[in-house]
């Protein structure tokens, strides 16, 4: 993965355990955008707990967190979340395989004052979390569009 100073920049974290199907998500879109090898950007694949974020995004001035969901919608369906703005909503983050959901991983940030200047979570609904390797056909078709959105939003942020 890209690596630069913890120092400021922004950090993308993929969250999620490939080896539960569709939870691999988070991974996947990571591994698409440390292929763009943007400057300033450090990418982390994350299959631990999420409450290591909070270590990994301190000092940075922005970070970008894909996870997998589940709110009912579409396999494959994308949502942005200003996590920094306001909470994000715990259902759709509660079913998880980590001991914290990513949700209250963010709240707990929040009132240790550790969030970085700005978080964004993509959710990327998911429809199989069985155990096993690889995305289910409709999450495979998002990771190049939610990396590109990702990558969209890093470069609107680097803009002069």
């Amino acid at each position: 993965m890209s690596d630069t100073s913890r120092a400021g920049g922004t950090l993308v974290a993929g969250l999620g355990n490939d080896l539960r199907r569709d939870d691999g998500v988070g991974p996947a879109v990571a591994v698409r955008v440390a292929r763009a090898e943007r400057p300033g950007v450090r990418v982390l694949v994350h299959g631990g707990e999420p409450t290591d974020l909070i270590e990994a995004w301190r000092g940075c001035e922005r970070a970008v967190v894909v996870d997998a969901m589940r709110s009912g919608a579409p396999a494959g369906t994308s949502r942005r979340f200003d996590a920094g703005a306001a909470p994000l909503p715990a259902e759709p983050f509660g079913v998880s395989s980590h001991l914290l959901p990513l949700a209250q991983v963010v709240e707990l940030a929040r009132v240790l004052d550790a969030l970085p200047g700005r978080l964004l979570v993509f959710g990327v609904e998911g429809a199989d979390f069985a155990s096993g390797e690889g995305l289910s056909p409709a999450v495979a078709a998002a990771v190049e569009r939610v990396a590109t959105e990702v990558l969209d939003e890093i470069g609107a942020a680097l803009a002069p």
